[in-house]
């Protein structure tokens, strides 16, 4: 057990100092070989860990890279079909002007032949009187 420090001579107390004085040096020693064994341990999971993740987020952003670009070609192919929409509907437009113009002129030709039919068969009881 300790003495009180009023009680100590001279050299007690510098043997208590010194001895107070190694002890927190040992400590501080420990203390840094604590971290540095910390440290070492970090750094040995991260060469461990790292790698792989660093793997995985390259191979996530070559993957959204080619889906990106999967995604630009479906983009150019979705305008070309849609160019190629247009085209089939401009052609049944003209198609559909067409068979209109047809029926149109189809229709005016067969009210004329009618028109005819009926002018020639109100004739003919003329042709016998």
């Amino acid at each position: 057990m300790r003495r009180p420090v009023e009680e100590m001579t001279d050299r007690e107390l510098l043997e208590e100092l010194v001895k107070e004085k190694r002890l927190q040096e040992t400590l501080r020693r420990i203390r840094i070989g604590i971290g540095a064994a910390i440290a070492v341990a970090v750094a040995i999971l991260l060469a461990i860990y790292l790698p792989p993740v660093i793997r995985y987020f390259r191979q996530l952003n070559e993957t959204i890279q080619q889906v990106r670009r999967v995604a630009e070609q479906a983009g150019a192919s979705l305008d070309s079909v849609r160019a190629a929409a247009e085209q089939v509907t401009a052609s049944l437009d003209g198609m559909r002007q067409e068979i209109v113009s047809i029926e149109s002129s189809g229709a005016a030709a067969l009210q004329n032949a009618a028109e005819r039919l009926n002018e020639l068969l109100n004739s003919f009881p003329a042709w016998f009187h």
